[in-house]
């Protein structure tokens, strides 16, 4: 299992708070002979304010030496984990998780919102000091 992202728990408490009910932390998917590790599974249990929505989310902090390169990375594994919820959990919408400065400094670039309109990417953008959701985009 895959080493949990230093922001792994600020997103999960900010699920929460958003009324939120985490189902599986990480939502494990085994498919073709892989293991895939997303980060979480969420859903609204009541299906009162958000109509039993489904939610996988990936959690990102960019914080390598090269975020161009991390999102290279995360493109690719943000594909492959939609590829298998399509096959396994097709009712699961993906989200990627990203604090609020990434957003500023990586997806509001033109590079950044092409690859988000291209690759139809959906947002969470957290306050990881907050522990809150701030957008929600998709």
């Amino acid at each position: 299992m895959p080493a949990k992202d230093l922001y792994h728990e600020a997103v999960k408490q900010a699920l929460i708070k958003d009324g939120w009910t985490v189902t599986n932390d990480p939502l494990h998917i085994r498919y073709g002979g892989f293991d895939f590790y997303i980060d979480f599974g969420a859903e609204d249990l009541l299906g009162a304010s958000k109509n039993g929505q489904k939610i996988a989310v990936e959690v990102k902090t960019f914080l390598g030496t090269s975020a161009l390169r991390e999102l290279h990375v995360t493109v690719g594994q943000l594909l492959n984990y939609r590829l298998v919820l399509a096959e396994s959990d097709p009712e699961r919408h993906l989200y990627l998780a990203i604090p609020e400065y990434i957003y500023d400094t990586l997806f509001e670039t033109p590079f950044g919102k092409l690859v988000l309109e291209k690759h139809h990417i959906k947002l969470i953008v957290f306050d990881e000091q907050q522990e809150v959701i701030t957008q929600w985009l998709s």
